[in-house]
Order: C-alpha cells, then sequence, then structure tokens
C-alpha cells in the first residue's frame, strides 16, 4: 500500500514493538498449523473507528446508503485514550477510519496528537470536505503521518454520482488548503493519497 510510507513506519520501530510482532505472528501461524486459535501478544496494527457517520450518501457504504445495523455515534477521547494507553506501545499503525467520515467527530484530531505521542503511525481516510483552512492547519499540526482524500471523478456530474451530496469543488480546494499549510509548516505529513 503506497499509503504506507515506508521511511515514516520504519521510525515507530522499538524492540518491544518488534518482539511484540513476533510473538503475535507466531500464534497466528501456530494456530494455522495446529487448527486451534492461539493469542498471544497483543495487536500491533489497529483500526479505530472515530465515528460511523458520514456526511454524504454514497450508495455502495453501509453508512452512506443507510443499511448500516449498528446504532450511530462518536467515539470520545477519554474511550480513545484507554484504548492507546492499553495498546500504544505496542502499535506500530493506526488506521482512524472505518464506515464514517472522521472529521465529523471534534476529538478526531485529539485522536492523532495522543497517538502521535506514543510515536505510532496514524493514518485516516477522507471524503475531504471538512478541509477548510482552519482544519488544514490543526491536521498539519496534529502530526497525522498520511491522508487518503476519496475523489471518485474527474468532474461534478461523474463525482456524484458515487459521492451523493458531495462538492468536488469542495475536496480539491480542501487539498489545496492541506498543501498549502504542509509547505507553511515546512513539514512534509501528512503525506496525501488521492484515491479514486
Amino acid at each position: 500500500m503506497k499509503e504506507i510510507p515506508l521511511t515514516l513506519l520504519v521510525k515507530t520501530i522499538s524492540a518491544r514493538r518488534l518482539l511484540n510482532a513476533g510473538i503475535a505472528l507466531s500464534s497466528l501461524a501456530l494456530s494455522a498449523f495446529s487448527k486451534k486459535a492461539l493469542i498471544w501478544g497483543k495487536p500491533f496494527i489497529m483500526t479505530v473507528e472515530p465515528t460511523n457517520v458520514c456526511n454524504l450518501r454514497c450508495p455502495l457504504c453501509v453508512t452512506g446508503n443507510g443499511s448500516m445495523t449498528r446504532r450511530s455515534g462518536l467515539m470520545d477521547f477519554e474511550r480513545f485514550k484507554t484504548i492507546i494507553d492499553e495498546v500504544g506501545t505496542y502499535l506500530f499503525y493506526l488506521l482512524l477510519y472505518q464506515q464514517g467520515e472522521p472529521f465529523i467527530n471534534k476529538d478526531f484530531l485529539k485522536f492523532v496528537e495522543y497517538a502521535k505521542r506514543q510515536n505510532i503511525f496514524v493514518t485516516t481516510s477522507t471524503n475531504g470536505h471538512y478541509l477548510n483552512p482552519e482544519t488544514a492547519h490543526q491536521t498539519v499540526a496534529s502530526g497525522l503521518d498520511s491522508l487518503i482524500v476519496s475523489i471518485d471523478g474527474a468532474d461534478q456530474k461523474t463525482y456524484e454520482t458515487y459521492r451523493v451530496d458531495g462538492k468536488l469543488a469542495k475536496v480539491i480546494h480542501g487539498i489545496e488548503n492541506l498543501l498549502r499549510e504542509r509547505e507553511r509548516s515546512r513539514r512534509h505529513t501528512p503525506k496525501i493519497f488521492i484515491q479514486f
């Protein structure tokens, strides 16, 4: 996956993380061989869903098309902090997205900042509608390592076929905000990946 710049991921390596990954992968291999569930170690890659709420109605997404059977909600910062406090020293890689638009959660960038304090590689995926100048500044300052921006169209007509209720011009402007802020701050992150 290009969304994982190896030069940034390498910076998260520690003896504890390497040992834990070896233990966890050993239990996976032995489980496959013995056909018995063996669970050793802690997670070294984790997905945390800041929210399962979204501002768009994409027809192939369970959130957007309304077929999600889970209750909608936002994770609060204290719950996130508890998770990271328990496993953060073992994690190399944290994906902060799943079924919703992460930037809808007002604490999302606090999540990123807290995880980065533990030297975890943090990535997310967004539809790009919340990347105004202030949020772009906060995103760059948070230390986020990589950001996937879903576009799915070359013009508004093709874009809105999948990104129902979305505005392509707003997304492009949001990416420009991020690039300007990254340059102004003289930072190299977040690495930005456009997804079609």
